[in-house]
């Protein structure tokens, strides 16, 4: 295997601003009752996890969230770029969907996950470099796993130590126990990176 894979076939993907021109033409596309395809697209069609995530831009405030859905799992680029461009932009649970008059507001993220690999414990990992997954099972209820990851900037974006966010992470699976010192040795914890881009419409409109 060459040094641009890694370890089980997954490729060490690079994100270029042409990914989140396609999460654009999609979301676009779709606001306006139209379908897009990926397949022509001309990037590589890498074989990797991967994150969109839409920002909405102000000039008086930092940038807004406003949807982020992905894969842990490998999934190939071309069709996956919009399958979650329009997951993450009009069916993320926690936001309203985003609405055709807000696409100039918008910047678009696209994160490929790399390096995957398991930590030590739950504190083995470096604050804006990794990315983190939580698995763990209750004690009451050992047929349930509970699972949750966020990416690597959003410990630094939300003022973080580790082990906020690790019991943030705990949460974020939807369990509602004491979290305890048991409780976080007993995390199966594995962190990963990412190749990041963003580009904002204004960007994407003048390309």
């Amino acid at each position: 295997m060459s040094s641009d894979q890694l370890n089980h076939g997954i490729e060490l993907c690079r994100a270029t601003g042409e990914m989140c021109h396609l999460c654009f033409d999609a979301l676009t596309a779709q606001l306006k009752g139209k379908a897009i395809s990926g397949h022509n697209s001309s990037f590589p069609n890498f074989f990797c996890p991967l994150f969109v995530s839409w920002e909405r831009l102000s000039l008086e405030t930092s940038p807004k969230l406003r949807g982020c859905i992905g894969s842990l799992a490998p999934r190939h680029l071309h069709e996956a770029l919009v399958e979650y461009a329009l997951h993450s932009s009009l069916r993320d649970a926690r936001f309203e969907p985003i609405q055709y008059s807000e696409i100039p507001h918008l910047m678009c993220k696209v994160s490929l996950l790399h390096s995957r690999e398991p930590a030590r414990h739950c504190l083995d990992w470096k604050i804006g470099e990794h990315g983190v997954i939580l698995n763990f099972k209750d004690r009451l209820d050992p047929d349930e796993m509970w699972s949750a990851t966020y990416l690597p900037d959003v410990a630094e974006q939300q003022g973080w130590s580790k082990q906020q966010t690790v019991d943030s992470l705990i949460r974020k699976t939807g369990y509602a126990g004491c979290i305890t010192d048991h409780l976080r040795t007993s995390l199966t914890v594995t962190r990963y990176q990412r190749s990041v881009t963003k580009v904002a419409f204004q960007e994407y409109a003048s390309y």
